[in-house]
């Protein structure tokens, strides 16, 4: 507004500038990302953090979930494995992967491994798949064996394989404790990297920084005060490689509260019946989406 109302003014001329038009940083002991996990970690370790829907049938829901220390833990054991297949602080690592829990235990892994990771549509061309990780120079990339076989065997990172025998046991004999960072990271540094549709032309990464991300959270955090409470339930609904998945998970562990996640057809089935089943309160969506949910419906 500012550039368009004083188009020559110079740019550190703020004389007259709306103030409500400018950034501010919100003063927070958060850091990175993955922090907000941590921290509600010692805050409620008991605390339902994730819920993995299995099937629903009626009215019944059948699930698994972790509370907060066990996600941590989990978020632990990753970094950890990162780190022993050879990972280092700053590395990007790719994700690929549908709906599932190990999704959001890789993210957490990568992030505590002082990593950022890379989101690949598993649904993608493997074209698309191969030029995003030859330009963004992935060494690794988590998925589930569904996925790898989609990545073709000339793929030049290491495809790791969540769901793999060796994969789950190696990861069970993994430490729960923090991952040591050596070097240390900074609030500077990238948090996760997502490629644009490269519709108008070559796809473009955009890396978001931790400091952009914590900031981002904090500042919906703000936009939501009086919109939610402790037992409030989002709808993990967005595709990884949308940033809507970030504020979907990383919020809501900002503030506490219940992650819910199920498969996609599952959800698709009957939208306004999963949200009422589930008793989710909070769900981002698409406006063509939302225009098929009727709030009486939930």
């Amino acid at each position: 507004m500012d550039t368009v109302s004083r188009p020559n003014a110079a740019c550190n001329d703020l004389t007259g500038l709306e103030k409500s038009l400018l950034s501010i940083k919100l003063p927070s002991k958060i850091s990175f990302l993955h922090e907000f996990v941590e921290s509600q970690a010692r805050l409620t370790p008991d605390k339902v953090a994730l819920e993995w829907v299995i099937r629903i049938i009626g009215n019944l829901v059948e699930r698994r979930s972790w509370t907060y220390a066990e996600l941590d833990r989990e978020g632990n054991r990753i970094g950890h494995f990162l780190k022993c297949n050879g990972s280092s602080s700053g590395d990007m690592i790719g994700i690929c992967f549908d709906k599932c829990s190990e999704a959001s235990f890789a993210i957490l892994g990568i992030l505590k491994a002082g990593c950022s990771y890379v989101a690949i549509d598993p649904g993608a061309p493997q074209r698309r798949k191969g030029f995003i990780i030859d330009d963004s120079g992935l060494l690794m990339v988590l998925c589930m064996t569904k996925q790898a076989a989609d990545f073709g065997s000339a793929a030049p990172a290491k495809i790791l394989c969540l769901d793999d025998a060796d994969t789950i046991t190696a990861l069970r004999a993994m430490p729960t404790s923090i991952v040591e960072l050596r070097p240390m990271i900074r609030p500077q540094d990238t948090c996760y990297c997502l490629y644009t549709s490269g519709t108008t032309g070559t796809p473009k990464g955009c890396e978001i920084t931790h400091e952009n991300a914590v900031q981002a959270m904090l500042a919906f955090q703000g936009l939501f005060t009086g919109r939610w409470n402790s037992e409030s339930r989002w709808l993990q609904f967005a595709s990884f490689h949308f940033d809507v998945s970030v504020l979907e998970q990383y919020w809501s562990w900002s503030v506490g509260i219940c992650v819910t996640s199920a498969p996609r057809d599952l959800i698709f089935e009957d939208i306004a019946r999963a949200i009422r089943v589930l008793g989710i309160t909070h769900i981002d969506l698409t406006p063509s989406l939302a225009k098929l949910v009727s709030p009486d419906e939930v």
